[in-house]
């Protein structure tokens, strides 16, 4: 699974916010302590992203201790 970032912005109210280059997924990574934040990251895509399920993804919040929030096209966070 390809980890790699095409958008990196940042943005008062999120942080660093960035695109993920090959689903579009919206990336949130929040301020402070981005190795862990990037780890988390990391192993999200070569854990969560191959299953199915994760398609309907559209964005992925690592801003929280010990806690990453994927929303979903519908709205529900997992």
């Amino acid at each position: 699974m390809e980890k790699s970032l095409s958008e990196i912005t940042w943005s008062e109210e999120q942080g660093v916010v960035a695109m993920s280059s090959e689903r579009s997924l919206l990336l949130i990574f929040g301020r402070g302590d981005m190795d862990t934040k990037w780890r988390h990251w990391e192993e999200f895509a070569v854990q969560v992203l191959p299953r199915e399920e994760s398609a309907s993804y559209r964005s992925v919040d690592f801003r929280f201790r010990d806690q990453i929030v994927a929303r979903t096209t519908g709205g529900a966070d997992l």
